[in-house]
């Protein structure tokens, strides 16, 4: 129960929890003046989310009263958005649409202020998204699209657009398009490789096709990035075949120094090691060990390479299908953390 996290104060013996309910209808009831400026405090926001989820609570009555209106303003604060997210769960569906609708009037900032500023607000921002029948709910995607090379290399900001091109194939192939002109800076962030790899997971094949040629003349660099690696892997290892043959192509046909580079590489070689795993005829494995065996002599990541090589008989796929399914992206969980095994 929410009521047994409360701290009444020093010298306040232990209550039942009715007799702690009535404390908190009471505390609310004193600040009935601005109920907004008392959510914004840490006691008042532990109070309030302990009224919002008692059943019949009058105090959570008035709070709904009182927070709706100024809901906007009240994201702002560290100790509201707590109170807030926990109110969005209790709003009625037009309650909801008058919320979307306060967004969507108020400046572009207020809604990028959700998406960057903290995990709670990005969250608030995402229930928000997910209210697809409120008309406020296109004009907050408008303004994340927009501000999309702004959004792409924050760590929450990362997350919204994430979540924003799982929702909507329109947006994502808009996101894809803002994308692709800095595709080689986006795949190489610490962040904006996340929201690289959702693309190439979610988006038509004309939009991952789109990202790659993004990408021309960059493939052999990238691979050998930290991050750019990921997104590179998980085009190779994804269902689409024309995606992979571009990346295959300029990786492993193209230069030998670029496929030198890749396969001597602590990056580039997984990407190297998932174009034999997802190779889709015995021709092309032989091939591409007809390109990678002169280049592999002191590389510390050989044997690796070799084993893949041993396999001469890829799975039979159908055309357009990758025999290895990439794993779902996950959200970033920092910058630093390292992304290959």
């Amino acid at each position: 129960s929410p009521l047994r996290q409360l701290d009444f104060g020093a010298g306040v013996p232990p209550l039942t929890p009715a007799a702690q309910l009535g404390m908190v209808e009471d505390a609310i009831a004193d600040a009935d003046d601005d109920l907004p400026a008392f959510c914004c405090t840490a006691r008042g926001r532990d109070l309030a989310i302990a009224a919002l989820q008692a059943p019949g609570s009058v105090g959570g009555a008035r709070l709904k009263e009182a927070l709706i209106p100024e809901f906007v303003p009240m994201c702002r604060s560290e100790f509201g958005i707590h109170v807030l997210r926990t109110l969005l769960d209790k709003l009625s569906a037009a309650e909801v649409a008058a919320v979307v609708a306060a967004f969507a009037a108020a400046p572009e900032n207020e809604t990028l202020n959700l998406a960057t500023t903290s995990q709670h607000t990005r969250k608030l921002l995402e229930a928000l998204l997910d209210h697809r029948d409120c008309d406020g709910v296109s004009t907050l995607e408008t303004t994340l699209v927009k501000n999309t090379a702004y959004l792409v290399v924050l760590q929450q900001g990362c997350i919204a657009l994430m979540h924003l091109a799982k929702v909507s194939a329109t947006r994502r192939s808009q996101i894809v398009q803002t994308v692709k002109p800095m595709a080689p800076a986006v795949a190489r962030d610490p962040y904006g490789n996340y929201v690289m790899q959702t693309l190439v997971e979610h988006a038509d094949e004309a939009d991952v096709v789109e990202l790659v040629k993004g990408c021309k003349g960059a493939i052999g660099a990238l691979a050998t990035n930290k991050f750019a690696s990921n997104v590179l892997e998980r085009v190779v290892k994804g269902p689409l075949q024309s995606a992979r043959r571009l990346v295959v192509a300029e990786l492993i046909f193209h230069a030998d120094a670029t496929l030198k580079a890749a396969v001597h590489d602590r990056f580039g070689n997984f990407v190297v090691q998932a174009a034999f795993a997802t190779a889709v005829s015995v021709a092309e494995h032989r091939r591409m060990c007809d390109r990678v065996r002169p280049v592999l002599a002191g590389s510390p990541y050989a044997a690796r390479i070799e084993q893949r090589m041993k396999q001469k008989r890829p799975a039979t796929v159908s055309a357009g299908n990758s025999p290895t399914a990439a794993a779902p992206v996950a959200p970033p969980a920092g910058a630093t953390a390292k992304q290959h095994a």
